[in-house]
């Protein structure tokens, strides 16, 4: 009786969706039952239920008034329904020759009004219908709740299928972070010890994490008595100032052994450039030290002690690049929820009628922080493919001149909002190979960067000229300018100087590390020119021909 309108593709992406949710042949959920039941009342119907629509049936996961559980594809109406965007409605299928031989009519059943259950992706699943053993139809405000109920199934559904992604994301989680040879923790700013240890520092320092964790004065207890005074006054001062540290120091351990420990911890900000909270890593470099003091005390036994250090400067090694592989699998497997998240909210806020003002408040905020949270995860991503040398690249031919003024006019609206002047210039100059992409994103970065730093009434300049072996970018501002003693760390991701720290500028030191990266890999320089209180200049030289692979 019904056949799909849809192409191969479309109803293979229309399956893939339903399966996603993972609802087919599930037991009776109440929620859903109460949906059903709601939208019987609200329709003065006899029967309601919810029906998925896979490729030879339509099962029905909640029914109020339908003896039946599933049936044919072919002659369900809730497969048709599947076909239109919004309330489809037969007033009365026994007048509709192509519905004589519906399970449905021969039940007794002669209206039907259904809508479509929409994926986060835009494919309709299944259906939410009403039905009467009379011919009759809808009013407009039952065709308005009938929308309403079904867009409430779909955040049921997107609701379990987020929390189910993120279930199985924290468990990924925590089995990589299991496999990390050296132990994590996370301590809040003025806190004496951490919250959170994972298991790894049980190996470490013999103490198991809940030690640590019980006992707020646990660190200081277990630090040698000749490095307690110099590691507590280091590690005041970052939790005063935010600064990354870098240190060694004993712990002695439960069997009054002495573990050498490099402690390498800094810390975390939020977009607004809020400070969060201390995250460290702690590894066993005992070994190592052990091997640095056999070395200057006996030179014959050089050979055999430097095999022993690559040993160990592979280890470490091999600690970076796990390090890199977490950023990057905690970035990617965030997207996916973020996405569904971000995807639900519009759904919601798209429903105005029936939010109140401040529920509607309270959502954009939402909005915009998981808004800023998704671009944080996406740069980190990019910074871990840098780091792996894995970031992609589409290679073509790139007009400078017009993409740079592209660049400039999307960032007038933010130039205007601080109260800085924004000016283009260029020279004509030969067409770059490289990715459009991101040399739009290096752009974006640096004018971006430049407009934060500068202050009401300074300028920021954006100019492209040839070069000696291609074309020259300039980005130069008349902002606050930046100490020497800190321009060779720029590049370094997570590094923020310490005017940006004062000033709580937001940010989280991984733009100029990005844009490094694409420079780079684009085969070209970038260096800059700056002194405090009197502004910066970025300098990025691109070649005309593509680098070798």
């Amino acid at each position: 009786m019904t056949t799909s309108t849809l192409s191969d593709h479309a109803e293979a992406a229309r399956l893939d969706a339903l399966l996603e949710y993972r609802i087919l042949d599930t037991p009776p959920e109440q929620a859903f039952d109460d949906l059903v039941e709601l939208a019987a009342a609200v329709c003065d119907a006899p029967a309601a239920a919810l029906a998925f629509v896979d490729a030879d049936r339509s099962w029905l996961k909640a029914r109020r008034g339908v003896d039946f559980s599933e049936f044919p594809r072919d002659a369900a109406l809730a497969a048709e329904a599947l076909e239109h965007n919004g309330v489809f409605v037969v007033r009365d299928a026994r007048a509709v020759p192509r519905y004589h031989d519906s399970p449905l009519v021969a039940a007794g059943f002669r209206f039907f009004a259904g809508v479509p259950l929409h994926s986060h992706a835009g494919h309709a699943i299944g259906t939410v219908c009403v039905l009467d053993r009379r011919a009759r139809d809808l009013t407009k405000t039952q065709e308005d709740a009938l929308l309403a109920i079904g867009r409430q199934v779909m955040g049921q559904l997107e609701l379990q299928r987020v929390s189910e992604a993120e279930s199985a994301a924290r468990n990924r989680f925590g089995a990589l972070v299991e496999q990390l040879p050296g132990g994590i923790y996370i301590e809040d700013l003025g806190a004496a010890s951490g919250w959170y240890f994972s298991p790894q520092v049980e190996r470490v320092t013999s103490y198991a994490a809940a030690e640590w964790i019980a006992d707020p004065d646990f660190f200081s207890r277990v630090l040698h008595d000749d490095d307690r005074d110099r590691v507590l006054d280091a590690f005041a001062r970052v939790h005063e100032t935010h600064e990354t540290i870098q240190i060694e120091y004993r712990l002695v351990a439960r069997d009054g052994s002495i573990v050498w420990i490099q402690d390498d911890a800094s810390v975390a900000f939020d977009d607004d450039g809020k400070p969060l909270y201390l995250l460290g890593f702690m590894a066993d470099v005992t070994a190592r030290n052990e091997n640095e003091v056999e070395f200057r005390a006996t030179a014959a036994e050089r050979d055999r002690l430097l095999e022993r250090e690559r040993a160990q400067n592979e280890k470490l090694r091999s600690v970076d690049r796990l390090k890199d592989e977490f950023i990057a699998l905690v970035s990617h497997e965030l997207r996916t929820p973020l996405t569904s998240i971000r995807g639900y909210l519009e759904l919601v806020l798209d429903d105005t009628d029936e939010l109140r003002g401040d529920h509607r408040g309270f959502l954009e905020v939402v909005d915009r922080n998981a808004d800023r949270l998704l671009g944080l995860v996406n740069d980190l991503l990019v910074v871990a493919q840098a780091e792996a040398g894995s970031l992609s690249f589409e290679w073509a031919e790139v007009e400078l001149e017009p993409l740079l003024a592209l660049c400039v006019e999307a960032a007038k609206p933010a130039a205007e909002a601080a109260g800085v002047r924004l000016g283009f210039t260029s020279e004509a100059v030969q067409p770059v190979a490289g990715d459009r992409g991101r040399i739009a994103q290096l752009v974006d970065n640096l004018v971006s960067n430049a407009i934060k730093f500068t202050p009401a009434g300074g300028t920021v300049a954006v100019r492209v000229r040839p070069g000696a072996a291609g074309a020259v970018i300039e980005v130069a501002d008349t902002g606050m300018g930046i100490d020497p003693e800190e321009q060779e760390q720029l590049f370094e991701r997570f590094f923020r100087t310490r005017s940006a720290t004062d000033g709580a500028i937001p940010g989280t030191g991984l733009g100029l590390s990005i844009s490094k990266a694409i420079v780079d890999a684009h085969g070209g320089t970038i260096g800059v020119e700056s002194a405090a209180g009197r502004g910066t200049t970025f300098r990025i030289e691109l070649p005309l021909e593509q680098p070798p692979e």
